[in-house]
């Protein structure tokens, strides 16, 4: 608190008497001048108290928003851990599923590679170049699952487009008169027939022994046929032997 302090100029009896006036004044400009200097020591002071004061509160106010902002930031943090938590268990999750088709892949290219050798033999480099690209990229790791997966897709239905379509070509085999140069003659999944250059022999493809066989092959209905897909030759009724399986 302030204190404001009057010096009264008044003298008690005892004291005043014994002085001169000119000592009596020079007495109380003394004391006037000690309460001035009292006085601001006392002002200086009460300004000290209010800036602590102030600065006291200031502290408590930032302290205050410090403590609150570190609560938000632990909660921020807290919620990143909990979304860090989660997005790593999902990736778990991700890779397990990946795994799992992986494994569903690998066994769908052995089963397809099982279905070509059984098949009856014709593309045979092509188709098996093709699950050997199957196999390499599912071990790539810059191809993604997706990508895989859609490969081999692709493969099986490219597998069924065979069994209806039909297509000619000439290729060396190993005929019942030796090996030769022939055109084979393939109808969907029905069979392979082959007929030699001068057309003078032909055959079929045996499933059973895996060979190829000239029993019961009429080279005319072989020629007829390959013209037929050849589109040299309008559509012709065409007797060919076709093995039928029996279960």
């Amino acid at each position: 608190m302030r204190c404001l302090l009057f010096i009264l100029m008044a003298l008690f009896a005892g004291s005043t008497m014994a002085q001169t006036p000119a000592a009596a004044i020079d007495a109380v400009y003394e004391l006037n001048s000690n309460a001035l200097a009292a006085q601001k020591r006392i002002d200086q002071l009460y300004r000290q108290r209010e800036q602590i004061l102030a600065d006291i509160n200031t502290i408590e106010q930032e302290g205050s928003t410090f403590a609150l902002r570190n609560r938000e930031l632990e909660t921020t943090i807290a919620e990143v851990n909990q979304s860090l938590a989660e997005i790593d268990a999902d990736r778990q999750a991700v890779t397990g599923t990946q795994t799992g088709i992986i494994k569903l892949l690998r066994g769908m290219i052995d089963a397809l590679e099982n279905f070509i050798e059984l098949d009856l033999p014709f593309e045979l480099e092509n188709r098996r170049a093709i699950v050997a690209k199957l196999r390499a990229d599912l071990v790539g790791a810059d191809i993604s699952v997706t990508q895989k997966y859609q490969a081999v897709v692709s493969a099986y239905l490219n597998e069924v487009r065979f069994g209806h379509s039909n297509s000619v070509s000439q290729e060396r085999i190993e005929t019942p008169m030796g090996s030769r140069v022939v055109d084979v003659l393939r109808l969907g999944r029905a069979g392979l027939w082959f007929v030699t250059q001068d057309g003078t022999q032909a055959g079929r493809w045996d499933t059973h022994t895996r060979r190829w066989i000239d029993a019961d092959t009429d080279p005319r209905e072989v020629r007829s046929g390959i013209r037929v897909v050849r589109e040299t030759s309008s559509s012709a009724l065409v007797a060919l032997p076709v093995q039928i399986e029996i279960p």
